[in-house]
């Protein structure tokens, strides 16, 4: 008997992506069955390392962002994985940032990575990498994650740009002819107009 046997009164199986949830399934199968649906329907870039940045689990956001498949990282280490490849720098950073949730640091910061278009373009994630510990308070897993926030980077650019091109207006002198009769003259790199 299932956890949750209302699931199949129309089929005795479902189908979720590559992820079949029978009625036959034992609690705890039915159990990795629903976490792996729900890992997978994550819109942002989760997965699962061991202590020392080997891959363990990855979801499919993120495999499919770099054109992955979790057989070909699996076992290998994080920073070495397509999304890290965007420059040395990023991937130094990633095995520092590794290093120090290692250490039981939780990190966050945002950084380029390949995560679309198949792991032909880059994104901007926010990211953090959150130390997992055991009962004994020994660091066991490290869980990335991360959330595109490229559009919402493009329109802070934006707004910082129009902010600039207004304070440069705003600094410029009043021609006479524009004042209003009780304006008084601004004065603009020591000069009075």
């Amino acid at each position: 008997m299932t956890i949750n046997s209302h699931l199949f009164e129309h089929s005795p199986a479902l189908r979720v992506g590559e992820v079949v949830l029978r009625e036959s399934d034992g609690i705890q199968t039915h159990q990795e069955k629903l976490a792996r649906i729900v890992l997978d329907r994550m819109y942002e870039f989760v997965g699962l390392l061991d202590a020392n940045g080997r891959i363990l689990e990855i979801n499919r956001a993120a495999l499919e962002g770099a054109g992955l498949k979790l057989e070909d990282v699996q076992g290998t280490h994080f920073s070495d994985a397509r999304w890290w490849a965007v420059s040395k720098d990023t991937k130094d950073q990633q095995k520092e940032l590794i290093r120090r949730a290692g250490n039981g640091e939780f990190v966050r910061c945002d950084v380029e990575i390949y995560g679309q278009g198949d792991g032909e373009e880059t994104i901007i994630v926010d990211y953090s990498l959150l130390p997992i510990r055991d009962r004994d308070g020994n660091i066991v897993f490290l869980l990335p994650e991360g959330r595109n926030i490229t559009d919402k980077k493009r329109f802070e650019n934006e707004i910082a740009r129009k902010n600039e091109e207004l304070q440069r207006l705003l600094d410029l002198p009043v021609p006479p002819e524009r004042r209003s009769p009780r304006e008084p003259a601004r004065t603009t790199r020591g000069s009075v107009s």
